[in-house]
């Protein structure tokens, strides 16, 4: 049996930044149960930074997290993690009140963003289709990410920190001791005073090993799929192009373009695969702005995105369980928010509350905590 101070449960972002911020001054093992870190909804996600998308305190949290993303430690990645694309919402005439509401919200918050109309959104997007889009808030700021060289360098830094990542652990048991856990996985048993639960999709599954009260975390599958488009469009340069009332959008990848219908269909925790129907229904919506028929998909699939009610991630020591940590309910926010979200699980492991610097931003503990 071995003995750490930190357990953390998932390797995906939540877990791979916990492990960052953590292995500093801790001692830290991970454990993923899959032999790939990040496989379910790390490493398919859409890859775009926005403080212009999610509730009030993800915003916030892409805000604390975007000086990370724009200048990252020395060595953490080889190349930077974040790249120009630009966004553009776009609305149908019948979504002009949708429109401007959120024009308002993000004004509100200090978003750098333009509103646009007519043939201006041809710039941005030369084949939208004009009668169906007449506006849109083009967002100059958005960026892609490099998920892969946030998520490898979480976990290579981690590892340099002196933090242990085992693969193919799945945690089967859990038994609390008197100041700390008993881990159970498949292979081996270990013993810590902390145990963080950042399991993604599966993160009620180990809150009920654990014992503690179920937090209503609903998975849903999220689709996307590249398509391709005719030879003289060139694409690489286009925003992502967003549905104002978040039912599709599209983006450029790899001289194609990635669709998705934004769906939310709630799942199980399982190994996410596309459904038809939701395919289609892709299809349609995206047809219909770019007045544009997608005649082959080169690839699709499907992602987890796991959301609570409120649909704000939870961060924060159980009410009950004693030494048991939440890092779960990340959404489809969990890249672009992880700076931050590592920093407050973090203080809130050391100190008990949140760094000045954080609530400066408006946040507290008490907005994240699994008791709200």
């Amino acid at each position: 049996m071995s003995d750490v101070e930190i357990i953390i449960v998932g390797g995906g972002i939540a877990g791979a930044s916990a492990a960052y911020e953590l292995a500093i001054d801790h001692k830290v093992l991970l454990l993923e149960m899959e032999d790939q870190a990040g496989y379910h909804s790390t490493g398919r996600s859409a890859a775009l930074f926005t403080e212009n998308y999610g509730n009030s305190i993800i915003r916030k949290l892409a805000k604390i997290s975007k000086s990370f993303l724009e200048s990252p430690p020395d060595g953490f990645s080889e190349y930077p993690l974040l790249s120009k694309r630009g966004a553009l919402f776009i609305a149908r005439s019948d979504q002009l009140d949708v429109l401007n509401s959120e024009l308002q919200t993000i004004q509100s918050m200090g978003g750098e963003v333009q509103k646009i109309e007519g043939d201006e959104l041809l710039q941005y997007i030369p084949h939208l289709n004009r009668e169906y889009a007449v506006a849109g808030i083009y967002d100059p700021h958005s960026k892609d990410i490099d998920v892969s060289g946030l998520h490898q360098g979480f976990l290579k830094e981690a590892k340099l920190r002196g933090g242990s990542i085992l693969m193919g652990s799945r945690v089967l048991r859990l038994r609390p001791l008197a100041d700390g856990w008993l881990v159970e996985t498949e292979e081996e048993e270990f013993s810590c005073k902390i145990l963080i639960n950042a399991a993604g999709a599966w993160a009620e599954e180990i809150g009920v090993l654990a014992g503690a009260k179920k937090i209503a975390l609903s998975p849903m599958k999220r689709t996307a799929f590249l398509f391709d488009v005719p030879e003289d469009w060139v694409v690489q340069n286009w925003p992502i192009a967003i549905d104002m009332e978040e039912k599709f959008y599209f983006k450029p990848d790899s001289g194609k373009l990635l669709g998705s219908p934004a769906d939310e269909t709630p799942v199980l925790p399982q190994d996410a695969r596309p459904d038809d129907f939701d395919i289609a229904m892709g299809i349609e919506r995206i047809q219909a702005a770019l007045n544009f028929e997608i005649r082959h998909l080169s690839h699709k699939w499907a992602g987890l995105r796991s959301f609570v009610p409120d649909r704000t991630p939870v961060a924060g020591f159980d009410p009950v369980v004693k030494n048991f940590f939440w890092l779960a309910g990340q959404g489809g926010y969990g890249i672009k928010t992880s700076p931050a979200l590592a920093v407050c699980c973090g203080a809130l492991i050391r100190e008990g509350c949140f760094p000045k610097f954080i609530e400066e931003f408006g946040l507290s503990a008490e907005m994240l905590s699994p008791k709200r």
